[in-house]
Protein backbone atom coordinates (compact mmCIF):
# COMPACT_ATOMS: atom_id res chain seq x y z
CA UNK A 1 0.00 0.00 0.00
CA UNK A 2 3.09 2.30 0.53
CA UNK A 3 3.40 2.26 -3.65
CA UNK A 4 -0.08 2.82 -4.02
CA UNK A 5 0.09 6.17 -1.11
CA UNK A 6 3.16 7.56 -3.55
CA UNK A 7 1.34 7.11 -6.75
CA UNK A 8 -2.63 7.27 -6.00
CA UNK A 9 -3.42 6.57 -10.00
CA UNK A 10 -1.64 3.34 -9.57
CA UNK A 11 -3.09 -0.21 -10.00
CA UNK A 12 -1.96 -2.41 -7.02
CA UNK A 13 -2.31 -6.25 -8.32
CA UNK A 14 -1.09 -8.72 -5.83
CA UNK A 15 -1.35 -12.76 -6.03
CA UNK A 16 -0.86 -15.24 -3.15
CA UNK A 17 -1.52 -18.73 -3.43
CA UNK A 18 -1.75 -19.69 0.46
CA UNK A 19 -5.67 -19.88 0.14
CA UNK A 20 -6.26 -18.50 4.27
CA UNK A 21 -3.70 -15.42 3.37
CA UNK A 22 -5.76 -15.13 0.35
CA UNK A 23 -9.03 -15.03 1.89
CA UNK A 24 -7.26 -11.88 4.29
CA UNK A 25 -6.30 -10.16 1.19
CA UNK A 26 -9.61 -9.82 -0.37
CA UNK A 27 -10.46 -7.19 2.50
CA UNK A 28 -8.02 -5.00 1.57
CA UNK A 29 -10.02 -2.73 -1.01
CA UNK A 30 -7.08 -0.95 -2.80
CA UNK A 31 -5.87 -4.07 -4.09
CA UNK A 32 -6.54 -6.66 -6.67
CA UNK A 33 -6.19 -9.72 -5.12
CA UNK A 34 -5.60 -13.37 -7.15
CA UNK A 35 -5.61 -16.15 -5.96
CA UNK A 36 -2.48 -17.51 -7.98
CA UNK A 37 1.33 -18.76 -7.68
CA UNK A 38 3.61 -16.96 -9.50
CA UNK A 39 6.60 -19.07 -11.58
CA UNK A 40 8.13 -19.02 -14.21
CA UNK A 41 5.48 -21.53 -16.54
CA UNK A 42 1.47 -21.62 -16.33
CA UNK A 43 -0.15 -24.69 -14.70
CA UNK A 44 -0.84 -26.41 -11.76
CA UNK A 45 1.76 -27.14 -8.77
CA UNK A 46 2.39 -28.27 -5.50
CA UNK A 47 2.28 -25.75 -2.60
CA UNK A 48 4.12 -26.41 0.61
CA UNK A 49 2.45 -24.89 3.72
CA UNK A 50 4.84 -24.85 6.21
CA UNK A 51 3.89 -26.01 10.10
CA UNK A 52 4.68 -23.17 11.95
CA UNK A 53 2.87 -19.90 12.87
CA UNK A 54 4.15 -17.69 10.06
CA UNK A 55 1.54 -19.28 7.46
CA UNK A 56 4.44 -19.22 5.11
CA UNK A 57 4.30 -21.28 1.84
CA UNK A 58 6.16 -21.87 -1.54
CA UNK A 59 5.96 -23.65 -4.46
CA UNK A 60 9.40 -25.29 -2.67
CA UNK A 61 9.65 -27.46 -0.43
CA UNK A 62 11.50 -26.35 3.00
CA UNK A 63 14.62 -28.30 4.09
CA UNK A 64 12.71 -29.56 6.79
CA UNK A 65 9.91 -31.57 4.88
CA UNK A 66 7.37 -30.24 7.58
CA UNK A 67 4.11 -29.15 6.39
CA UNK A 68 0.69 -30.03 3.89
CA UNK A 69 0.82 -29.84 0.05
CA UNK A 70 -1.99 -28.25 -2.17
CA UNK A 71 -2.22 -28.29 -5.35
CA UNK A 72 -2.17 -24.54 -6.96
CA UNK A 73 -2.40 -22.61 -9.85
CA UNK A 74 0.46 -21.19 -11.75
CA UNK A 75 0.91 -18.75 -14.00
CA UNK A 76 3.66 -16.13 -15.16
CA UNK A 77 3.46 -12.35 -14.69
CA UNK A 78 3.89 -12.02 -19.02
CA UNK A 79 0.75 -14.29 -19.40
CA UNK A 80 -1.09 -12.76 -16.41
CA UNK A 81 -0.06 -9.12 -18.26
CA UNK A 82 -1.37 -10.93 -21.49
CA UNK A 83 -4.58 -12.03 -20.53
CA UNK A 84 -5.44 -8.86 -17.96
CA UNK A 85 -4.54 -6.39 -20.64
CA UNK A 86 -2.39 -4.54 -18.56
CA UNK A 87 -1.50 -1.74 -20.30
CA UNK A 88 1.54 0.49 -18.45
CA UNK A 89 4.34 3.06 -19.27
CA UNK A 90 5.86 2.52 -15.87
CA UNK A 91 6.04 -0.79 -14.14
CA UNK A 92 7.07 -1.70 -10.42
CA UNK A 93 7.38 -4.85 -8.57
CA UNK A 94 7.06 -6.42 -5.23
CA UNK A 95 8.17 -9.56 -5.15
CA UNK A 96 8.49 -12.01 -1.70
CA UNK A 97 7.47 -15.48 -2.99
CA UNK A 98 9.48 -17.75 -0.56
CA UNK A 99 12.59 -19.02 -2.18
CA UNK A 100 11.05 -18.65 -6.24
CA UNK A 101 12.40 -15.15 -6.88
CA UNK A 102 14.20 -16.19 -9.95
CA UNK A 103 11.93 -18.04 -11.08
CA UNK A 104 9.27 -15.01 -11.10
CA UNK A 105 12.00 -12.70 -12.67
CA UNK A 106 12.08 -15.47 -15.12
CA UNK A 107 8.41 -15.65 -16.07
CA UNK A 108 8.15 -11.56 -16.75
CA UNK A 109 10.87 -11.15 -19.30
CA UNK A 110 7.71 -8.65 -21.33
CA UNK A 111 6.65 -7.43 -18.41
CA UNK A 112 10.50 -6.29 -17.19
CA UNK A 113 10.51 -3.89 -21.02
CA UNK A 114 8.48 -1.86 -18.92
CA UNK A 115 9.64 -2.18 -15.41
CA UNK A 116 11.29 0.35 -13.48
CA UNK A 117 11.92 -0.88 -9.73
CA UNK A 118 11.36 -4.43 -8.29
CA UNK A 119 11.68 -5.26 -4.82
CA UNK A 120 12.65 -8.66 -4.25
CA UNK A 121 13.37 -10.99 -0.94
CA UNK A 122 16.36 -12.87 -1.45
CA UNK A 123 17.90 -15.70 0.72
CA UNK A 124 22.13 -16.09 0.68
CA UNK A 125 21.34 -19.78 2.48
CA UNK A 126 19.08 -22.24 1.00
CA UNK A 127 15.71 -22.70 2.39
CA UNK A 128 14.10 -24.46 0.11
CA UNK A 129 14.69 -27.23 -2.17
CA UNK A 130 16.61 -26.27 -5.28
CA UNK A 131 16.13 -22.63 -4.85
CA UNK A 132 18.27 -19.49 -6.25
CA UNK A 133 20.13 -17.73 -4.37
CA UNK A 134 20.92 -14.13 -3.92
CA UNK A 135 24.05 -14.15 -6.21
CA UNK A 136 22.23 -15.67 -9.01
CA UNK A 137 19.56 -13.39 -8.99
CA UNK A 138 21.71 -10.27 -8.56
CA UNK A 139 23.88 -12.00 -11.51
CA UNK A 140 20.27 -12.32 -13.32
CA UNK A 141 18.97 -8.97 -12.66
CA UNK A 142 22.26 -7.11 -14.10
CA UNK A 143 22.07 -9.16 -17.07
CA UNK A 144 18.06 -7.50 -17.76
CA UNK A 145 19.73 -3.86 -17.26
CA UNK A 146 19.00 -3.48 -13.79
CA UNK A 147 20.94 -2.40 -11.00
CA UNK A 148 21.13 -2.44 -6.87
CA UNK A 149 19.67 0.91 -5.27
CA UNK A 150 19.29 -0.66 -2.19
CA UNK A 151 20.01 -3.61 0.08
CA UNK A 152 18.95 -4.73 3.23
CA UNK A 153 19.65 -8.24 4.94
CA UNK A 154 18.84 -10.14 7.93
CA UNK A 155 21.76 -12.25 8.78
CA UNK A 156 19.68 -14.52 11.63
CA UNK A 157 17.38 -15.69 8.55
CA UNK A 158 19.77 -15.39 5.77
CA UNK A 159 17.83 -13.33 4.32
CA UNK A 160 17.00 -10.12 2.44
CA UNK A 161 15.71 -7.68 0.03
CA UNK A 162 17.27 -5.94 -2.58
CA UNK A 163 15.78 -2.78 -4.57
CA UNK A 164 16.62 -2.92 -8.08
CA UNK A 165 16.25 -0.10 -10.56
CA UNK A 166 16.26 0.18 -14.35
CA UNK A 167 19.61 1.36 -15.10
CA UNK A 168 18.70 3.89 -17.46
CA UNK A 169 17.06 5.76 -14.89
CA UNK A 170 19.87 6.11 -12.53
CA UNK A 171 20.90 9.51 -13.62
CA UNK A 172 17.10 10.52 -13.98
CA UNK A 173 16.49 10.17 -10.31
CA UNK A 174 19.65 11.75 -8.73
CA UNK A 175 18.21 14.73 -9.92
CA UNK A 176 15.14 14.31 -8.26
CA UNK A 177 15.34 15.41 -4.43
CA UNK A 178 12.07 14.29 -3.91
CA UNK A 179 12.24 10.76 -5.07
CA UNK A 180 14.89 10.13 -2.14
CA UNK A 181 12.32 12.02 0.54
CA UNK A 182 9.59 9.33 -0.38
CA UNK A 183 12.11 6.86 0.10
CA UNK A 184 13.39 7.90 3.34
CA UNK A 185 9.84 8.02 4.60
Amino acid sequence: LRFKSLSPRSRVVAFEAHPDLYQKMLKQQEIESFNLAISNYVGTSEFHIFDDSTQCGSLRQNNSNSGKKISVNTTTLDQFSYTQQLKAKSIGMWIDVEGCGLEALQGAAELLKTTDFIHIEVETKQHWQNQSLETDLIKWMHQQGFVILGYSHNAKWHQGNILFLRKSLLKKIYIQPWFWLQIAK
